[in-house]
Formats: structure tokens, C-alpha cells, sequence
């Protein structure tokens, strides 16, 4: 069973609320997932922000006993994918694990990665090239509730590509 984390930076909004929709679609698709998140500079045990958890019950997901997890080098071997909110959160976890090149991305730039590699070839001449596209899921924390929701459609986006693609 594949094991995936997401990364960002506190795991109130942004990889809590990936986390979540990834067990709720792999869960409708009937694919068996191992699923956490965590963040790189999270308080432990934090709850997911109101807006979070306001989004996600709107998505039906239910995320109150959401508790925030910091992320631990040296447990990361563990994880056949993680998938970070930001090209930053990426080169942090890379500049502190070089090995872990081949098993850490962007999720936006992995779910495009994905789309590039199964297209038809008929369609990969008219593909925006991904310098074109916005590769980082912005940050909602602190924002309105309006932002969450865009945040969690960016989020749901990548990630119904990605299980459509890769797992």
C-alpha cells in the first residue's frame, strides 16, 4: 500500500485539508492509500484552522480532530510520496535530505508532471509548459473563508489527477 505525506508549514490549513481530501477521494475511487500530513514549523497538536474546517465539512469531510503533526527527517523514509504546498517547502526538506530527491514534489508540480507524461501525443505540442503555470497552492491562513475555498479546489484539482494518473 502506497504511504503519502503533504507538507506545508504549519498542517492548520493547507496539507491538513489535503490530507483530507485525499483519504476522501481515494476512498470513493476504492484505492487503498496511506495518507498523513505534517508541517515543517508546526506547533504539535494545533487544530485545524475554523476556515479549514468550515471548507472541508462543506466538502463533507470531517476534520475537527484534526491535530497538527511536525515533520520528522528521519521518519520520511518511510513515505513513498511527499507532496509539498510550495517549491520552498520542497527545497527545505531536500536541503536537509538530499536522498530524498526522487520521492519529493510540489503537489501541483506532481499532478502536472502526471498530466504531461499520459496525454495523448496528439495533445503535447498544445501543453502549457509548466514555467506557465503557478506551482506553489497559495496560503489561505489568516485569510477569508472565500480563500479556503479556492485553496481547497486547488488542492482537490491536483489531487483528482494525480489518482488519476499515477495511483
Amino acid at each position: 500500500m502506497q504511504k503519502i505525506l503533504f507538507v506545508c508549514t504549519g498542517n492548520t490549513c493547507r496539507s491538513a485539508m489535503a490530507e483530507a481530501l485525499m483519504k476522501q477521494t481515494a476512498q470513493k475511487q476504492g484505492v487503498d492509500l496511506i495518507v498523513d500530513s505534517a508541517g515543517l514549523a508546526a506547533f504539535v497538536g494545533d487544530s485545524a484552522t475554523d476556515h479549514a474546517i468550515a471548507v472541508m465539512k462543506m466538502r463533507g469531510v470531517d476534520m475537527s480532530k484534526h491535530r497538527s503533526s511536525l515533520v520528522w527527517l528521519d521518519a520520511l523514509d518511510e513515505y513513498d510520496l511527499i507532496l509539498t504546498m510550495t517549491k520552498g517547502h520542497k527545497e527545505q526538506i531536500l536541503a536537509l535530505v538530499p536522498g530524498l530527491k526522487d520521492k519529493v514534489y510540489g503537489l501541483k508540480e506532481y499532478a502536472y508532471k502526471l498530466k504531461q507524461e499520459n496525454a495523448p501525443a496528439s495533445e503535447k505540442s498544445n501543453q502549457v509548459s509548466q514555467q506557465q503555470v503557478v506551482m506553489d497552492v497559495s496560503d489561505p491562513y489568516g485569510q477569508s473563508l472565500q480563500r479556503y475555498v479556492e485553496c481547497a479546489e486547488e488542492i482537490a484539482q491536483a489531487l483528482q489527477e494525480i489518482l488519476k494518473s499515477s495511483l
